[in-house]
This record gives C-alpha cells, sequence and structure tokens, in this order.
C-alpha cells in the first residue's frame, strides 16, 4: 500500500478522512505536477491526494495549490516513500521553519510555508500553505508514512 501526491486541478466539494463502505483505510497517493490551468496568470503547481479503495474506486481527497523548487534548485522527479515526518523544523542550512514536514528524499520535504503561489519559489521542497501542511501531515499519519508514496511527476 503507498500514497502518491499529485498536483492537479480538481474541484473539492468535500474532503473526507475515512473510507466509504466500511473499507480499512487504504494507501494515500500524493502527486505534484505542473498543468495547464493558471493563478494568476501562470501556469501552476497543484498537489493532489488521493486513495485507492479495495473495490478498485478511487477517492479524491484534497487538492492544494503547491509552490516547488526554483530552476536553480528543481524539486526531484520520482516514486519516493516518506522518510520521516517532523511537526516542528527548522532548516539549519537555510534557517528556515518548515513546520508539519514530511520528507520524501534526503532534504527534500513537503511543508508548510508563508509565500505559496503555485509557481517556482523553494530551495527544492514543495510548499503548501500552513492549514494544507498540518491537514496533510495529520492525514499522512493517519494513514501511516509507510503507507504513504510521494510522485514528482512533472517539475
Amino acid at each position: 500500500m503507498r500514497i502518491i501526491i499529485y498536483i492537479l486541478l480538481f474541484c473539492i466539494n468535500n474532503i473526507a478522512f475515512a473510507d466509504t463502505l466500511n473499507e480499512k483505510i487504504k494507501p494515500l497517493h500524493i502527486s505534484l505536477i505542473n498543468d495547464k490551468i493558471t493563478c494568476e496568470g501562470k501556469n501552476c503547481f497543484r498537489l493532489i491526494v488521493w486513495k485507492k479503495m479495495r473495490s478498485g474506486s478511487i477517492t479524491h481527497e484534497a487538492t492544494y495549490i503547491a509552490s516547488p523548487g526554483k530552476e536553480k534548485h528543481q524539486t526531484v522527479i520520482g516514486s519516493f516513500k516518506v522518510t520521516k515526518m517532523l511537526p516542528k523544523y527548522t532548516s539549519k542550512k537555510y534557517r528556515t521553519y518548515m513546520g508539519d514536514s514530511i520528507f520524501f528524499y534526503g532534504g527534500y520535504a513537503i511543508h508548510g510555508a508563508d509565500i505559496v503561489t503555485g509557481a517556482r519559489e523553494s530551495h527544492g521542497c514543495i510548499r503548501l500553505s500552513w492549514k494544507n501542511a498540518k491537514d496533510l501531515y495529520n492525514l499522512v499519519k493517519l494513514v501511516g508514512p509507510e503507507n504513504t508514496s510521494i510522485e514528482v511527476v512533472a517539475n
């Protein structure tokens, strides 16, 4: 079981944290992509969170605007597992607070930040708003980091 994070644009009517039909919690999938939808006139990066149910159906959990690495500090592309989760973390290298960090490759993490526009803004991490980072952190914690996969499919 695994979680994949996708960044796409979906209309969200409801964010459900429990599976329907009394099924056990399934792996969470998180994907980051750069789609053709715009935020303030520019292409946006979006983080999509979904689960595959035992029945084979897919349930959309959430969509977040996300800011990956700048051109000089691009976010790594590939499929990853959660390596660690830290609710409170400060980067010694960049002297930046990175709350609700979900690490997936070395020092690369999905974390909360003050500035999240959907454009490239970080040194390689994937930034979410503080609220969205907290929501995702809690969801991954609920499902289990061992059941979570992160896929960066576009950069």
